[in-house]
């Protein structure tokens, strides 16, 4: 790296109930600036069951200039209660989950990128039970099993006929699978980018933790992003992901998956640019049980944009599949 070209963007992620509202004060700020290229919120699926697998965070389809680097962290909290049951499968999930995700990428040529990534997940009781009860009346959303639930309670759980696949009743923490990926820009323009990317996750995490998958998943994927008026970027990405044997869930795991994201960013003034972003992915497991089917999550906030260089992501995400009770 370029002694003058050090540290190009570094940004933080904060993903969890509440930190939208306080967000939405900057609305006082002043009027619209010139609408800034999207950046992808850093975030995805955080069922304990799914996050384990090779799914990658969203990436900004316009890659880095030769010998420019950036470090973006994101922490994702999410709480997680499930209870259901289908022919011969029996599972109950009520757990809070965090993964703290660190991301180094680093511009090594012209047009290619290389990305770095890796990642701490913890399962534990919910000391937010309440509050997102208190979240779902507020917008009228469902509460599924919550009402019936006592709450600070943790329990991964899953039994296929007389086998017990998983049951964890006490926190665990850990190194989650470390992931590598390519980047190539296939065409920038200065209101368009589009760019090829790969990724290889290898199996660093402890399967018996949750924190892992105990095997290696390779994913492809494009990345796009369109200005649409001086103010709102449109992104997206779509690709798929291969996953070799797994050691969580074997039985009923599945080897392919496709997964995408559309998302929208609206730059209201120079400190503040709201957003809006779906993520969905294929089911990973052969089963009818809902929560272990195709996810589709809606995840709203904004970034506050401290300077050309640094941004805060703050945004709240909500499973809206139905049957699928889990923010």
């Amino acid at each position: 790296m370029s002694l003058q070209n050090p540290v190009r963007h570094l940004s933080c992620g904060v993903f969890s109930c509440g930190g939208f509202y306080g967000l939405l004060l900057f609305c006082l700020l002043g009027p619209a600036s010139q609408g800034q290229p999207a950046e992808p919120f850093s975030t995805r699926d955080q069922n304990p069951l799914v996050s384990i697998y090779g799914l990658p965070l969203p990436v900004n389809a316009r890659l880095l200039p030769v010998d420019e680097s950036t470090w973006i962290s994101s922490f994702n909290l999410s709480n997680t209660l499930n209870v259901a049951s289908s022919n011969n499968i029996q599972l109950r999930v009520d757990t809070e989950s965090t993964q703290l995700n660190l991301v180094y990428a680093y511009g090594f040529s012209q047009n290619w990128t290389l990305r770095l990534q890796g990642s701490v997940i913890g399962h534990r009781a919910g000391f937010l039970d309440s509050r997102i009860d208190n979240y779902h009346q507020l917008l009228g959303l469902k509460e599924g099993m919550r009402p019936y639930v006592e709450t600070n309670q943790f329990q991964i759980y899953v039994r296929d006929g007389g086998n017990t696949l998983i049951d964890l009743q006490t926190s665990q923490t850990g190194l989650a699978d470390m992931q590598i990926q390519l980047g190539t820009q296939l065409f920038s323009q200065a209101d368009r980018a589009t760019s090829l990317w790969a990724s290889l996750k290898l199996p660093t995490g402890d399967s018996a933790k949750l924190t892992g998958s105990g095997a290696t998943d390779v994913a492809l994927w494009l990345a796009t992003q369109n200005q649409l008026n001086p103010d709102t970027w449109l992104y997206a990405d779509f690709g798929g992901l291969y996953m070799r044997d797994t050691d969580v869930l074997k039985p009923l795991h599945k080897h392919t998956a496709w997964f995408a994201n559309l998302g929208i960013s609206y730059t209201y003034n120079e400190l503040l640019q709201f957003k809006t972003q779906i993520d969905t992915h294929a089911a990973l497991y052969n089963t009818p049980l809902n929560f272990l089917g195709t996810a589709i999550q809606l995840t709203f906030g904004g970034s506050i944009i401290l300077d050309k260089e640094n941004s805060i992501d703050i945004a709240v995400s909500e499973d809206i599949k139905l049957n699928r009770h889990r923010m």
